[in-house]
């Protein structure tokens, strides 16, 4: 969650059309390969096989009680496919918390077909974007136990400035052009808005719109004073057709598993 503070070093700033706005969602500074916009549109560009791994195993002859199998397990691999055989690529994406010491978040990976239009990844990758992470982590950030350390969740700047952020990482617009439409107001006016209406984070907000203000500051005249139709170009798309949850391994991948391996016994059914 920001704070008054972040006002005057022009972190956090009062816009005419995007309500508050961090404008360190915007610069996507982690090096993380998962974490941000930027890092997980990268697969969407290279596009890349994906490959599973995981265990086969199968019955052998022993017999080491009269309620456990032998069993002997075999590594195996294979191409991650859709449930129609399609290949795919494999998308990543991570959101955690924590700047001291050990960092907690929650992260998911997906199958996401090749050969899409620039849109449909755009589509895809927004709903990677939104639905299962930003909203997810602000609840996460919300819960009981770590709100002993932050009321960041939904805090009203976070998911809007996520939204541009994820349309500047993935060459949509650029950082001015968010400013442009945006349209920010003065730091003396963000102050003032901030003392008319309080902390941003006593003001929750669970969808990616703004929450504007009733009475915003005399240099929004001439200004619409409504989200700019340009983020909401992209739209979202339903899991299941395009993308879906990243598979375990195919049943046929232990068909011609290497007859290699070590036994471990396994409570027989």
């Amino acid at each position: 969650m920001s704070n008054k503070a972040d006002i005057e070093t022009g972190r956090l700033v009062s816009t005419c059309n995007c309500g508050w706005l961090d404008r360190n969602h915007l610069e996507d500074p982690s090096a993380c390969p998962f974490v941000g916009a930027k890092n997980p549109w990268k697969p969407f560009v290279d596009e890349k096989v994906s490959l599973v791994n995981g265990w086969c195993m199968e019955p052998t002859s022993d017999q080491l009680s009269p309620f456990v199998q032998g069993y002997r397990s075999y590594r195996a691999q294979a191409e991650a496919r859709f449930p129609d055989g399609s290949p795919g690529f494999n998308v990543t994406y991570k959101q955690d918390m924590g700047g001291y010491g050990p960092t907690f978040g929650i992260d998911r990976s997906y199958l996401v077909r090749f050969d899409l239009t620039h849109s449909q990844k755009k589509s895809v990758a927004l709903t990677i974007f939104m639905a299962p992470f930003s909203r997810g982590f602000d609840a996460y950030q919300a819960n009981r136990f770590w709100r002993w350390f932050t009321d960041s969740g939904f805090s009203q700047e976070d998911l809007v400035s996520d939204l541009l952020g994820f349309h500047v990482a993935i060459g949509e617009v650029t950082q001015r052009q968010v400013l442009d439409a945006c349209q920010p107001v003065s730091k003396a006016a963000s102050l003032a808005v901030w003392d008319a209406n309080g902390v941003v984070g006593n003001h929750k907000k669970k969808t990616f719109d703004p929450m504007l203000i009733d009475q915003p500051p005399s240099e929004c005249v001439g200004q619409p004073k409504a989200f700019p139709l340009q983020f909401k170009k992209i739209t979202p798309v339903s899991k299941g057709k395009l993308f879906v949850d990243f598979p375990g391994l195919p049943d046929d991948a232990c068909a011609d598993a290497p007859a290699r391996g070590w036994r471990a016994p396994v409570l027989g059914l």
